[in-house]
């Protein structure tokens, strides 16, 4: 077989690898390519790499692989080869005529363009070979084992002057892993495959017939939110989230009482309550749960130090962690303790107010039924050893394949817990990797399709406001010049219509934190990851712990951007780091899980939503069509 074929076969599996396809529909820039690497004996990958480093130290007017750019590669690679010829050479005849990798300190001359001082090489014996190669393969053709540099310019700075001995320093400018050129295997394998789906009953019905894509579906964001500054007597969270509490529990009493709320006595203190065995509404908010000689015990304050201690033994159902405001109904008992019979939240109480119908789907066979497609993703989006954002990579790939309705990406963008990070500070912003590594890819994808795109930020994004609720992107931090018109950027949580689903969402991890502060009791053989998403619904709010744990900043002069409209949402996203899942909830509400689209060096997951319905002759009807039973969701592997 000829070599130089052999050689195209594996530069094309490379560029398939990586998520080049536009390049590889063109078959002038396929050749160019070709060409440079048989020229200079490297890999796509090193090819690839000194176009980043160029691009990042703003010596390319653009980051396209175009003819004139890739003339301008083959130049940096011959004054490479002209200044160290023998290296190349030597290094070509060890890693490529034999099949052999070379040793570390025979790597490439992108060394050259960094003042490092390479001190700490190890000798060639303690090396293994196949560190250094990447091994490209396809169906048809033998692997080959290419030379790849071991290290990442992603954060370097150019050096134009010659390069200086210098005493041996651990290299600030570059970072560790940045440029790998190896994909783990663990990275991509499985990819595309299903891992869980839910299908709604009337899913399929909806199918029958004809089935149109929605076109230029309306989005419609809740904007002007207005974020507080803490001023004036009230300084403290707790000041802030009891004025919540008071205002809550007087509702609550209201409704049950059915008077005004000028007219509820509270807070209630122990020495007014009834006299044992008469029933008695208390309310307030849980402080903590203890677990005592009779089992579960609830202590709630009714704040100004009124604490109660409440028996929820005789409960069937409920589902109590610190910060959730009750109401409990039930008596005094000899030993001074309460004694609950029935809990009482606060969407019970509103949910007596608005009952909504569906409408059943009906087989027609001339009806036409639209289709709605929403892909939502969680980040990471790179791998914890280096900032290529492979993974963002290949979901945009997809995303521009299957053009959804709608894209939601909810941070972190780049983690506070990221290896990169947590080395120190560098030379490049983390402002400039989101422009130029993010915003980058961001733009070239959803300039090319009519998609829309919604990015909501994370607690854990370096770059961004940290406390919660939080304020939306910048858009100049992905975007210097100017921003796509169909990517949007919302506030944490966020709340949207689109067309006629009203979603809700919220990044920051609060089943985690449920999950292990809660007391939950179930009647029925519902899950407790179920239970768990209900109990957002029945405090009708995305974060109702308090007080929160010490990781999570919580800014409680905004809690009202806290509330979740639990009659209004019919697609409720939660990311976690828990097992990506969908549930079904009450008030025919669809919760949708994610996952992660990168955890480690592993690949992760993301949702792909699909929802069916009849054409209906007003937003009304449409609104009223049962959103769970008429949509399917599936979460893939990246």
């Amino acid at each position: 077989m000829d070599k130089l074929f052999d050689f195209q076969r594996a530069v094309e599996a490379a560029l398939r690898k990586r998520g080049y396809e536009d390049v590889l529909q063109n078959e002038q820039i396929l050749q160019e390519i070709v060409k440079i690497c048989s020229k200079h004996h490297i890999t796509v990958e090193k090819l690839l790499l000194k176009h980043d480093l160029l691009w990042m130290n703003n010596l390319l007017p653009h980051d396209a692989l175009t003819v004139d750019i890739l003339n301008r590669l083959d130049a940096e690679f011959q004054q490479e080869k002209i200044t160290n010829s023998s290296k190349e050479n030597e290094f070509w005849a060890a890693n490529f005529q034999t099949g052999y990798s070379a040793p570390r300190q025979l790597v490439s001359s992108l060394d050259d363009l960094f003042d490092v001082n390479w001190s700490n090489k190890p000798a060639s014996s303690q090396l293994n070979g196949s560190f250094h190669g990447d091994i490209v393969s396809t169906e048809d053709s033998p692997s080959l084992q290419l030379d790849s540099p071991p290290f990442s310019p992603v954060r370097g700075t150019i050096k134009r002057q010659p390069k200086v001995p210098q005493v041996t320093t651990e290299c600030e400018l570059i970072l560790e892993g940045d440029l790998d050129p190896t994909d783990s295997l663990s990275e991509t394998r499985n990819t595309g495959e299903v891992i869980d789906e839910y299908v709604g009953k009337d899913y399929e019905k909806a199918l029958d017939g004809s089935v149109r894509r929605m076109e230029d579906v309306e989005l419609v964001c809740q904007t002007g939110s207005k974020f507080l500054n803490i001023r004036g007597e009230i300084e403290n969270s707790t000041q802030l989230y009891e004025q919540h509490v008071e205002a809550t529990c007087k509702m609550m009493l209201s409704k049950i009482q059915g008077s005004s709320q000028e007219s509820i006595n509270w807070p209630t203190s122990w020495d007014y309550l009834p006299n044992v065995d008469q029933k008695h509404l208390l309310a307030g908010y849980i402080r903590r749960i203890d677990k005592g000689p009779k089992g579960i015990q609830v202590i709630v304050d009714s704040t100004q130090s009124h604490l109660f201690s409440v028996d929820v033994s005789c409960i069937h159902s409920c589902s109590l962690f610190p910060g959730a405001i009750v109401l409990f109904e039930g008596t005094k008992l000899q030993d001074g303790s309460f004694q609950a019979e029935r809990v009482y939240h606060t969407s019970h109480l509103h949910a007596a107010d608005k009952k909504t119908e569906h409408y059943e789907v009906k087989h027609s066979i001339n009806a036409i039924t639209r289709e709605m497609q929403i892909l939502v993703a969680s980040g990471p989006y790179t791998i914890s050893t280096n900032l290529r954002y492979d993974p963002l990579k290949r979901l945009l790939n997809k995303v521009e394949t299957k053009k959804p309705d709608l894209v939601i990406l909810v941070g972190p963008f780049l983690d506070e817990n990221h290896r990169v990070v947590e080395n120190g500070p560098t030379e490049v912003s983390y402002e400039d990797i989101m422009a130029k590594r993010v915003g980058t890819l961001l733009e070239r994808c959803f300039s090319r399709i009519s998609t829309k795109c919604i990015m909501i930020p994370h607690v854990q994004d370096v770059f961004h406001h940290f406390t919660y609720p939080q304020k939306a992107y910048d858009s100049s931090v992905f975007f210097p010049l100017k921003k796509p018109d169909n990517i949007f950027f919302l506030n944490n949580p966020a709340a949207f219509r689109f067309g006629h689903v009203y979603i809700s969402t919220t990044s920051i991890p609060v089943l985690d934190d449920l999950s292990s502060l809660s007391y939950i009791k179930t009647a029925n053989q519902k899950g407790r990851i179920t239970a768990l998403c209900e109990t957002l619904i029945d405090e009708e709010s995305f974060y109702p712990i308090f007080p929160p744990p010490p990781q999570r900043p919580l800014d409680y002069s905004n809690v009202q951007q806290l509330k979740l409209d639990s009659s209004k949402t019919r697609l409720l996203i939660i990311t976690s780091s828990l097992k990506p899942f969908t549930q079904r909830l009450k008030n025919d509400i669809l919760c949708v899980n994610p996952g992660r689209l990168s955890k480690g060096v592993n690949n992760g997951s993301f949702a792909l939503i699909s929802h069916c319905f009849r054409e209906l002759s007003s937003e009304k009807e449409k609104e009223q069509v049962s959103f769970s039973n008429s949509t399917t969701v599936k979460i893939v592997r990246n």
